[in-house]
């Protein structure tokens, strides 16, 4: 009796054809993971940035200002020194760019943070090519600020 040892073509390109039909059905998903985890990412840093704005502000008894350009998808720091503002330094010191394909956007485009801990009322919303949404929300006062 003999024994096969090895697989027939016919095999190989039936595993090769279902191999193929489940990665083109699972590759989509992936790509709208990586860019909620983009977008996730992104409105996490921006809100650590204005944690750190809020408790700049009350350590340093400054006003800190959040500059967002929703149009050209940038958000800074800076603080009031006398009559101006100037840009940050450290850690924190860059202007954060959205990827392409995220969508910013605010009613405002500047929010203060004075030395008392409070802040102005906001909210800024982060879009992804794929309609995913996320928003950075303070309702000023206490200054509270949350991601929903």
């Amino acid at each position: 009796m003999l024994r096969r040892k090895a697989f027939t073509f016919v095999e190989l390109l039936i595993v090769i054809t279902i191999i193929g039909v489940l990665s083109a059905v699972a590759f989509p998903q992936f790509r709208k993971t990586s860019a909620r985890i983009e977008l996730d990412n992104f409105a996490k840093n921006i809100y650590y940035l204005a944690l750190y704005a809020q408790g700049s502000a009350v350590s340093g008894g400054k006003v800190y200002c959040l500059n967002l350009l929703p149009e050209e998808g940038k958000i800074w720091l800076t603080y009031k020194e006398v009559d101006s503002f100037i840009n940050i330094q450290g850690r924190f010191a860059k202007v954060y760019k959205a990827k392409e394909g995220t969508k910013i956007s605010s009613l405002k485009t500047e929010v203060y943070f004075y030395p008392d801990g409070s802040c102005d009322d906001f909210e800024v919303i982060f879009e992804d090519r794929f309609k995913m949404k996320l928003s950075l929300v303070s309702s000023g006062g206490v200054g509270e600020i949350k991601i929903q």
